[in-house]
């Protein structure tokens, strides 16, 4: 090759109506000079009397310089993407940030409680993971313990619709599972570009997450203690329509890549990991809240119920326990204070009220009951108003956490405050060290 192109050589580049002169001494300079300050595709569009080689170059001896260079860099591009991926591949924890789409169920906040807790646990493990949230959930919860996410209002799926605090309404039931389930293909269309960056979906029994994962050929993850096709079964013999959603919603989990369960388990299932309950860590404010709501001698009482069943309960009868006070945390309730109830906002972190509560008043709730046992705090746990989850928790409480159970209606006149003083005199179970929430983020972050 030197023997072909002379030792100097000029080229001579078009732009803007005026020629601008570049004179280079060396072959190396002027590949520099394409790499650097042309653009490949103008570089082809050049006409040839924009660019003369100098002197003593025949046409043949110029076109077989320009194929040179030409391919040279091209070379030199090929070479660039080749090792970056190679690099990238041997180290993708150190150089490339791990992405993960989330798809939460806003049928109360306890599931959305339980992907923040995996969400913690992962962002110990991988600090620079991202975090893409889709719920109807509010905002609040995953701001409460994250930050580098991108929260997004999605309704990503249907739960049971309510008549009052412990009536379902089947029929509107069936009726917004249907219309939900007829996914409009330019919505999953547009969430799939949205999450085509992500290396995983993580699903908290959302099917809308798992049809975009496929759309967006992105692997999925379903983290469950019960699905939505297993709950709206046990309505089938009252409700035989809700056959044809089943059916759907049945197809859909099948489609998921990696299934996990998560205790108290209502129905097993293949799946690729069996956890331990998942519970948000407390922040260290139990005994501040202690201090700030009892006086001496006094108990204290946490309530985590849906807002309807707090706005429907007799709380008169809690006067008559000197002894008791009852802090409430609800979907809409504000701050208020007397000698017997406190009552908060949603923004109150739940896991250290239950950490300095001596009783929790509570559903069957997995998130709840997971806090419950991390706390070790005995819980009275409403059962009895039709919820297919109800023997899972039931058994899951009795065998961790004690305590007692009561029924709706005694909530609604009062009589369950007659269960506090077995409760304050019986023993604390043991606070659980096991937490699901590590196990799970150890599975994603190994994806």
């Amino acid at each position: 090759f030197p023997h072909i192109i002379p030792k100097y050589f000029a080229a001579f580049y078009w732009q803007k109506h005026s020629h601008k002169k570049l004179t280079l001494p060396y072959y190396s300079n002027i590949l520099q000079l394409f790499e650097e300050n042309l653009i490949i595709a103008r570089f082809f569009h050049l006409h040839s009397s924009r660019l003369f080689i100098v002197p003593g170059l025949s046409p043949d001896s110029r076109w077989f310089c320009w194929r040179i260079v030409i391919a040279r860099c091209i070379l030199r591009r090929v070479q660039f993407f080749v090792l970056s991926f190679l690099f990238l591949g041997l180290f993708p924890c150190k150089f490339m940030i791990f992405r993960l789409a989330c798809f939460v169920s806003g049928h109360g906040f306890g599931h959305a409680a339980r992907v923040v807790a995996v969400l913690e646990a992962l962002r110990q493990r991988s600090p620079e993971v991202f975090i893409e949230i889709f719920t109807s959930a509010p905002e609040f919860i995953f701001a409460q313990s994250l930050q580098k996410y991108r929260y997004h209002f999605l309704p990503a799926d249907v739960g049971p619709v309510w008549k009052d605090a412990f009536t379902l309404d089947l029929a509107a039931t069936l009726d917004q599972l249907e219309r939900f389930l007829h996914f409009d293909p330019a919505t999953v269309e547009t969430l799939a570009r949205q999450i085509d960056t992500c290396q995983a979906v993580l699903c908290d029994i959302s099917p809308l997450g798992l049809a975009v994962a496929k759309k967006a050929k992105i692997p999925s993850v379903l983290l469950e203690q019960f699905t939505w096709d297993w709950l709206y079964s046990h309505y089938l013999a009252e409700f035989p329509l809700f056959a044809q959603p089943i059916e759907t919603l049945a197809a859909l989990y099948s489609r998921v890549t990696w299934h996990i369960q998560v205790e108290p388990i209502c129905r097993q299932s293949q799946a690729v990991l069996r956890c331990a309950p998942i519970a948000r860590r407390p922040r260290g404010g139990a005994q501040a809240l202690r201090e700030r709501l009892l006086r001496p001698g006094q108990k204290l009482v946490a309530v985590s119920l849906p807002a309807p069943i707090i706005n429907a309960m007799s709380w008169s009868a809690i006067s008559a326990h000197a002894d008791c006070h009852v802090a409430i945390v609800g979907q809409d309730a504000t701050e208020a204070s007397d000698d017997h109830i406190s009552r908060f906002g949603p923004e109150l972190y739940r896991p250290d009220l239950i950490a300095a509560a001596d009783v929790t008043l509570c559903g069957p709730s997995a998130s709840t009951l997971a806090e419950c046992a991390q706390a070790g705090c005995p819980t009275l746990l409403v059962t009895g108003a039709g919820l297919p989850e109800e023997q899972a928790a039931r058994e899951y409480a009795r065998q961790h956490l004690g305590g007692d159970e009561c029924a709706p209606h005694s909530l609604l006149n009062g009589d369950w405050c007659s269960a506090l003083p077995a409760l304050f005199a019986g023993p604390r179970p043991q606070p659980s060290a096991a937490n699901g929430g590590l196990a799970v983020a150890s599975f994603l972050a190994g994806l």
